[in-house]
């Protein structure tokens, strides 16, 4: 129904010279004012320099909405257009909506196409925090109604596995397995304090063994940053299947620098003259 009364207004404002004009079709705030209401006179009236209550006039008596859509439209305020929905109108959408049931409102807007969503993506540092689940619930939900509208959809969580903040998680994990076997060593400046590495070490040790303490100190980072990242990522897996959002692809930023694709993807950028080297 609303659409319906979108499209029409849509067709009367590129009638008079607002083909494109943005406005919005909505319920009011105040019950008495109708079912719907539109804006459409008011921004249409600062392209066509036109007082907008009379070009909502204008705009009424050039609608053809049928009786069994639209009982009443009336002109309020400044230039709003209030429309009152037909019983008929509203009793036929109710049976629309018991006869499809759960297919109810889906579409075919997408036609197939393919959409990728990646959200959540969060450092494989720490634990998730309130702002991840706000994302995860954000992304989820746009996935859904993008699969509910026809498209093919890819929900993707991307792993920031490479870079400076890896290095750090590596040298904190180490510096809490040496703590943990009781030598004097202290968390590097810049690194990751919280608790859960102090767990992360303690479960290393004794799945490892006390010896994975005397690791040479470069054979004991590079392990940190492989079973810090991993451990973190188990941990952000668990609390995403409890909030009940899953991913079809996990994509490692770090797989990208070692098979050599964002090298190949800047070498292609550099042969289109596309890129530019500054000091």
């Amino acid at each position: 129904m609303t659409e319906r009364i979108r499209t029409e207004l849509a067709r009367v404002a590129e009638e008079l010279g607002g083909d494109g004009v943005e406005f919005v079709v909505e319920r009011p705030r105040d019950p008495t004012h109708g079912d719907l209401a539109t804006n459409l006179a008011m921004v249409l009236a600062r392209r066509l320099r036109r007082r907008p209550r009379e070009l909502a006039e204008t705009v009424v008596e050039r609608l053809h909405l049928p009786a069994e859509l639209a009982s009443k439209t009336e002109i309020a305020g400044p230039g709003f257009i209030n429309f009152w929905l037909a019983d008929t109108a509203l009793t036929e959408q109710i049976q629309e909506i018991v006869s499809l049931g759960s297919r109810y409102g889906r579409n075919t807007l997408g036609s197939g196409r393919s959409v990728n969503v990646e959200f959540v993506s969060a450092n494989p540092t720490g634990p998730l925090h309130v702002g991840h689940g706000r994302g995860a619930a954000v992304g989820d939900v746009l996935a859904s109604l993008l699969e509910w509208s026809g498209y093919r959809v890819v929900r993707e969580f991307y792993v920031n596995d490479a870079g400076t903040q890896i290095d750090k998680l590596a040298e904190s994990l180490w510096a809490r397995v040496q703590q943990a076997v009781g030598r004097d060593v202290v968390v590097p400046e810049g690194g990751y304090f919280g608790a859960y590495l102090v767990e992360n070490a303690d479960q290393i040790l004794r799945e490892e063994g006390a010896t994975f303490a005397d690791l040479p100190m470069e054979e004991g980072l590079g392990r940190c940053r492989t079973l810090g990242v991993a451990l973190q990522r188990s941990d952000q897996d668990q609390d995403l299947q409890t909030f009940g959002v899953h991913f079809d692809v996990v994509t490692s930023e770090r797989s990208l620098y070692d098979n050599r694709k964002v090298e190949a993807a800047i070498d292609q950028l550099t042969a289109r003259g596309l890129t530019f080297e500054a000091d």
